[in-house]
This record gives structure tokens, sequence and C-alpha cells, in this order.
């Protein structure tokens, strides 16, 4: 037998046997039980809990706050946003931007620590 036969019969019997090995799904007899199950407490880069972000669109110019405001306002506000295509966070950015807008600001004085010992 050449050298070229062999490797053609070789070659064959290694694409016969991967053949052989494919699977569409797993075998659940030949496998441990419930080995589909993984730890995945101690996983490095995933983090519990919500994320600390803000979510705003750029570091300094937005800072989260809640605020209590009645609730025909708010729904007055969701149903403007959705008639303008907006979202709530623009609306109101709008709204205080406009109220705003050329009024004057008094200068506090300077909060004075206490000493706590």
């Amino acid at each position: 037998m050449t050298e070229l036969a062999r490797s053609k019969r070789k070659k064959a019997k290694q694409t016969a046997d991967r053949v052989k090995n494919l699977r569409l799904g797993r075998n659940p007899f030949t496998e441990e039980p419930l080995s589909f199950i993984r730890d995945t407490t101690k996983e490095p880069g995933r983090k519990r809990g919500r994320p600390k972000g803000s979510g705003s669109k750029g570091p300094g110019l937005w800072k989260r706050a809640t605020f209590i405001v009645r609730q025909e306002y708010l729904d007055t506000l969701k149903k403007l946003a959705y008639q303008e295509r907006v979202t709530a966070t623009e609306l109101v950015d709008r709204a205080l931007g406009t109220f705003l807008e050329g009024k004057r600001i008094k200068k506090q004085a300077k909060e004075t620590k206490k000493n706590v010992n």
C-alpha cells in the first residue's frame, strides 16, 4: 500500500469517527446526574447587586435625584413625554431649564463644620 493510500484511509477513518461522535444533544444516561448545574458564586468578574453607575449621559453633568410629585403631574409628564417621543428625564430637564432661566440665586453663607468628638 502506498503512503498516499494510507494517509487517505487514515483521514477517512478520522472523519468517520468524528461523524459517529456528533450528537444533537446530551445523553442523560452517560452523564452524572445534575452535571449541568454549576457553582456561579465564585465566578470572577461577576458582581452581585445593582450596578453602581448612575446611567448618566456624561460624567459630572448629571446627578440622580429622587423627588416626590403629585400623581396627576407624573401621569401628565409621562403622557407628554410619549407624545413628544422623548424620555421623561429629557422633558423634566427642559422644564427645569425653562423655569430656572434668568433666575437670580443669592449666595449662601459658608457652612461651618461641627466638631464631633
